[in-house]
């Protein structure tokens, strides 16, 4: 009977973290592909859409699927204002700086770049900058009053925006600045 129970959980547990690595996957590569379109490109490059899904479903999608569903509401329990608060605090001071870093890093390791820390020094500020334009009223929502079991699927819908935006950042040719 036990190992039923256990059996039973893990697939609850193991279902949306398929679904969200899915969704993760594919939003992140229509996104590249989007800019690729907007950016002008006259063929898309599909090795970079290709690791755009990776990213999105192999370290973004999980990262999410924990962050928002398993661990935020034991950190910080509740949806009251000194809990929206807390919560927002964490997002943005611990985990927004740390998915950035690994999508930055993580990328300039698929694309085997000599210095994996060169474009995070160069792109993050600005991504940084943007993340708190964007995210703060869509996580105060979230926070607020998605239920746990659907806030990966909230951010990934929000994500697919968030993605559009730092893939043009990604694929910028000018060099962000820190001003």
């Amino acid at each position: 009977m036990a190992a039923v129970t256990v059996a039973s959980r893990m697939q609850s547990y193991i279902k949306p973290m398929i679904r969200d690595m899915v969704f993760f996957g594919v939003t992140w590569s229509t996104a590249d592909l989007i800019q690729q379109a907007i950016l002008g490109e006259e063929e898309f490059d599909w090795s970079k859409a290709r690791r755009m899904a990776v990213m999105g479903a192999f370290v973004l999608g999980p990262l999410n699927h924990l962050w928002y569903t398993r661990c935020i509401d034991k950190i910080v329990p509740g949806i009251g204002g000194a809990s929206l608060v807390k919560k927002l605090a964490l997002d943005f001071t611990v985990v927004s700086p740390a998915f950035m870093s690994a999508f930055f890093i993580g990328l300039s390791a698929m694309e085997k770049q000599q210095d994996l820390l060169k474009e995070w020094k160069e792109k993050m500020p600005a991504a940084y900058k943007s993340c708190l334009g964007f995210w703060l009223p869509v996580q105060a929502v979230n926070f607020r009053f998605v239920p746990a079991a659907w806030r990966t699927i909230y951010i990934g819908s929000a994500s697919f925006l968030w993605s559009n935006i730092m893939c043009f950042i990604k694929h910028s040719r000018v060099e962000a600045t820190t001003n």
